[in-house]
C-alpha cells in the first residue's frame, strides 16, 4: 500500500542542474552559519507547520541544497510562509529521520526559492519488518 507521500509530486529534474550551476554564485558564498555546510542533493518531504506544530499547509517533495550540524538549505519551485518546518528523509530500507526546522529565510534565486532553516528537533524512526 502506498502513502500519502508516495503520491505527492517529485521536483522538477532541473531543480538538481539548478543547484549545481550556482554553488558558486556570490550569495551562496555569504556564510550564515556558525558551522561548516556540507553539499548533500536529496529529496525530501515537507510539511509547513502553524505556531501550534499542526500542518498548516499541504506536503510538498523539495531538495536539500547544503546541511550542517545546526541547520539547513532546501530549494523548493514556492515560496514558503511557514515558520516551521516537518522535514522527513528517507533512507532506502525505509527507515526516516523526522527534523523540526524553523525557517530564517526564503528568498527568490532564479526560478527556484532557497529556505534556510535552524534544526529545532529531530526523532529517527527505523525500519520495522516481520519475519514471514
Amino acid at each position: 500500500m502506498k502513502t500519502v507521500t508516495e503520491f505527492l509530486p517529485e521536483p522538477p529534474s532541473g531543480i538538481y542542474q539548478f543547484i549545481l550551476r550556482t554553488l558558486d554564485c556570490l550569495p551562496c558564498q555569504i556564510e550564515l552559519r556558525a558551522r561548516q555546510r556540507y553539499l548533500m542533493t536529496c529529496t525530501v518531504v515537507v510539511v509547513p507547520l502553524d505556531d501550534d506544530g499542526l500542518p498548516a499547509d499541504a506536503p510538498f517533495k523539495c531538495v536539500t541544497r547544503d546541511i550542517s550540524t545546526t541547520g539547513i538549505c532546501l530549494v523548493h519551485t514556492r515560496i514558503v510562509r511557514a515558520r516551521r518546518l516537518a522535514v522527513e528523509f528517507s533512507n532506502a530500507d525505509g527507515s526516516t529521520l523526522n527534523t523540526i526546522v524553523e525557517v530564517t529565510r526564503c528568498q527568490s534565486v532564479g526560478p527556484f526559492y532557497r529556505i534556510g532553516g535552524v534544526f529545532v528537533s529531530r526523532s529517527i524512526s527505523a525500519n520495522v519488518t516481520e519475519s514471514a
